[in-house]
């Protein structure tokens, strides 16, 4: 795996010299509409226009209400992480601090499954000599369990790339919350932008230091409007990707239970025998 890696890393590497180098080239060339910085571990986009245009917006909607909502969904969404962060951490002590035999106990009650004592030579037993760990997978703290995302690791390298995009987007709307919920009670925003720190992506907002003095709702509101961002963008997610086929259906022809052929690549094996725009209505007379 280090011989795939590293050349990834190498590559990257240069790429992102040429971006750290191309940055502090635009960098004295900043405006108010855009302002570039950069250093050797990140490069910062932001912009005071884009934050006064924010602040216009969350005064002229002034969604007051909403935000409040979105308070209430941030303490009881506090209280339920402490909760989760509370078992996932009773299960990884179970797992570095039990012995394997307490491990199997565990696992067998919560599975239901019972598993075989290593005390008693049997056929599938596992041998005394092979250390047994609990895994979080094998039992219903899978539920519960929190795990970080580590490309080449957990995370197939393919996929890196869909998750940095998502966190970004995610990351936005998170600090956008934050910017709409201040200029809703009348908080000014100074500044908003984003940051590239290697590979790791980010956003920010700056508000008015006259939020550290307003009163204790209007800082919950504040404060819990970027999660409250977050749970609707992902409720939105799930409603997209739950109505997909609907959504698309309007791109394909339908209606009388075929399938039709869009494409057919020149290499494919049945190329002269199958064309664009054929129906299919059975294939191995499974219809």
């Amino acid at each position: 795996m280090v011989s795939e890696v590293l050349p990834m890393i190498g590559v990257y590497a240069v790429v992102w010299t040429g971006m750290v180098l191309i940055a502090k080239w635009m960098a004295p060339r900043s405006t108010r509409w855009l302002e570039i910085t950069a250093s050797a571990s990140s490069i910062t986009l932001s912009s005071c226009t884009l934050a006064a245009a924010l602040t216009k917006v969350g005064r002229r909607l002034s969604p007051r209400k909403f935000y409040a909502a979105g308070a209430l969904f941030g303490a009881i969404g506090m209280l339920l992480s402490i909760l989760v962060l509370l078992i996932n951490l009773r299960s990884n002590m179970i797992k570095y601090f039990s012995s394997p035999e307490d491990n199997d106990a565990i696992i067998g009650s919560e599975t239901g499954t019972p598993q075989p004592s290593s005390n008693i030579p049997t056929e599938h037993a596992t041998p005394q000599t092979t250390p047994q760990f609990y895994h979080p997978s094998s039992s219903k703290s899978e539920l519960w369990s929190v795990t970080p995302l580590i490309p080449g690791i957990n995370l197939p390298w393919s996929h890196a790339l869909y998750v940095i995009a998502a966190s970004f987007v995610s990351l936005v709307v998170h600090e956008a919350g934050h910017a709409l919920a201040a200029a809703a009670d009348g908080i000014k925003v100074l500044r908003c932008g984003a940051f590239l720190s290697v590979v790791v992506p980010g956003a920010f907002v700056q508000l008015d230091e006259e939020v550290e003095f307003a009163s204790a709702a209007k800082r919950l509101r504040i404060y819990a409007a970027g999660a409250w961002h977050n749970a609707i963008l992902t409720a939105l997610a799930f409603l997209s990707l739950s109505a997909l086929p609907l959504l698309l259906s309007p791109l394909y022809g339908g209606g009388d239970g075929l399938a039709y052929v869009t494409h057919v690549t020149a290499d494919a094996a049945i190329a002269a025998q199958i064309f664009p725009g054929d129906a299919i209505s059975a294939i191995d007379e499974c219809k």
